[in-house]
This record gives structure tokens, sequence and C-alpha cells, in this order.
């Protein structure tokens, strides 16, 4: 990519694929109007999870077996969809996941398509009564805890909701092909896309997109090895059958 200034839009690199670093900022600030007071966000995202119950299946060649155990979750089941359902009901989720997400936002002179670009990694928000509205609820740095128990000693039912966010303010990257005072998507050869705003310097991004790439990699690897060996085995096994 042509790394080019964020401070003004050069018609001169129209249609390239470039790198902007400025200021992430959005003149429409979002945030949770249910948990959170108002803060200058580009993106929250709110996380609910539940202390209830979870079926997991065991198999065997004879036999298939369902144990259950209490443990937070994001998607409680009802009991009607549990092969035991007696002793293991759970209550619905009071509230939703939901992810607020500026309309617009900017980057120096730049226009951000908030709904289309992908944006930085939300990082954890640390929760406080400064950020936090009043409600029947337990503050910790990491959770809103509402229920019988406590996070420590938590109870069937009782629910925590945790948030990430990305800032304004913050310093940022983008990377895409320059369309008049915004950007489009950078394809490259139809196998990949690059269209995303990354946290930092341009080489803080570099150095993200790196990592990203190299645990893809890895992964691939990893998935390549596993159905070498899965077809190995299925070629083996008739010979292992007839000896």
């Amino acid at each position: 990519s042509t790394p080019v200034s964020a401070d003004v839009v050069d018609a001169a690199n129209e249609g390239e694929f470039v790198s902007v670093t400025g200021r992430l900022d959005t003149a429409v600030p979002t945030t949770d109007d249910l948990y959170l007071r108002h803060a200058e966000f580009v993106q929250v995202k709110r996380w609910v999870e539940m202390y209830a119950w979870v079926e997991e299946e065991e198999s065997d060649d004879n036999s298939t077996s369902y144990n259950y155990e209490l443990t937070w979750t994001s998607d409680p089941r009802p009991s009607s969809e549990f092969h035991w359902p007696e002793g293991h009901e759970n209550p619905p989720l009071p509230v939703e996941n939901e992810t607020f997400t500026a309309v617009s936002a900017t980057l120096g002179a730049f226009q951000i398509d908030t709904q289309q670009m992908e944006l930085p990694r939300p990082q954890p928000l640390v929760l406080s009564l400064q950020n936090v509205l009043e409600g029947p609820y337990r503050i910790s740095e990491e959770y809103l805890f509402e229920g019988k128990g406590s996070l420590q000693s938590p109870q069937l039912g009782d629910v925590r909701v945790s948030f990430t966010a990305v800032p304004a303010g913050i310093t940022a990257t983008a990377f895409g092909v320059q369309t008049g005072q915004t950007f489009a998507p950078y394809d490259y050869r139809g196998r990949a896309e690059l269209y995303r705003i990354l946290a930092g310097s341009q080489s803080d991004a570099i150095k993200q997109l790196e990592t990203e790439y190299k645990i893809m990699l890895w992964g691939f690897r990893a998935l390549g090895f596993f159905l070498t060996w899965l077809g190995l085995g299925l070629l083996v096994s008739p010979l292992t059958a007839l000896l």
C-alpha cells in the first residue's frame, strides 16, 4: 500500500491502494444507553452471560450419554431442547448481546463507512461508577452482576454483563482503495480483500496483519495435517480389516 497523509485528501491517489494513519473520530458517538453513561465511542459491544445448565453429549460405539453442568453461557438453552429436561430448567436471558456502532466516523480528512469497513478490534471496557448507569446490579471492573449469588459463587439464573469498545480519539491506520473522500475494498487477485482499520501506527497495523497471517497459516497447516492423517487412516483401514 502507499502511505498517504490523513490531513488532506489528495486526488492524485484516487484509485490507489493506500494506508492512512490518523485520529479515528466521530461526530455522533455511540454507547449502550441501557447500562453505560454517555462516552465517546465509535463502537461498543455488550456481552451477556447467564449461569445456566449446559448439556454435553458423549458417544461411543454402543451408546450416547448426556451430562449436565452449571456454567456461564451466552446461549442458555430452554429445557425443552434438552434430552433430560427435568431438573435442568433455564430462565430466559433478560437482555441480549448487542453491538452499537456510530453511524459515521472520520480518519483525519477521510470519511469512514462504519457499517461496511472493519473497525479496530474492540478492547475490554473497565467498569466503574463513573461510566456505568445506576441499576440493580453490582459493579466490578469486568462485569455488571445481577442475581442471588455472586461472581465467585453464582447461582442458577444469575447474569453478568461485560463490554468491549473502540473509543473515539485513538490513533488508527486504514487500508483500502482511495475513492473520493473515503475507501473501497482492495482486492488482491481475487484471493484476499483488505478493507479495514487497525489501532496504532502503520508499523503497528502491519505487525498485527503479519501476526494474523501467521496464525491463519499455521491453522491451515494443522488442518492439512489432520486431513492427511484422516485420509491415510481411511486408506489403511480396509487393509487392516483384511489382515
